[in-house]
């Protein structure tokens, strides 16, 4: 890249979404809390949100995880999500 491009990428600013995804990306799976696991979903979301130029609200969040589990209810997408935000990761996933 030339010069010009990296100083003003060192110079933009980033969201905070886009901060958090990528220090939680940095601890290996097996090692993420339930609450890293949880962070890291949304701030997913919050990227592809703001990609795709939707708001970022309570009901996008659901259809998200909805759309990433498989599941076509809201108790089971509560069930799965719990389940795995909970569920220990073997090492090495």
């Amino acid at each position: 890249m030339p010069n010009q491009t990296l100083t003003e990428l060192q110079q933009a600013e980033a969201p905070g979404y886009a901060t958090t995804a990528w220090r939680l990306d940095q601890v290996n799976p097996w090692e993420r809390s339930a609450w890293q696991r949880l962070r890291l979903s949304y701030a997913v979301f919050r990227q592809r949100a703001a990609a795709q130029g939707i708001i970022p609200h309570p009901v996008a969040f659901y259809d998200y995880l909805r759309t990433q589990m498989g599941t076509d209810s809201l108790s089971a997408t509560l069930r799965r999500s719990l389940g795995r935000i909970a569920a220990p990761l073997p090492h090495g996933y």
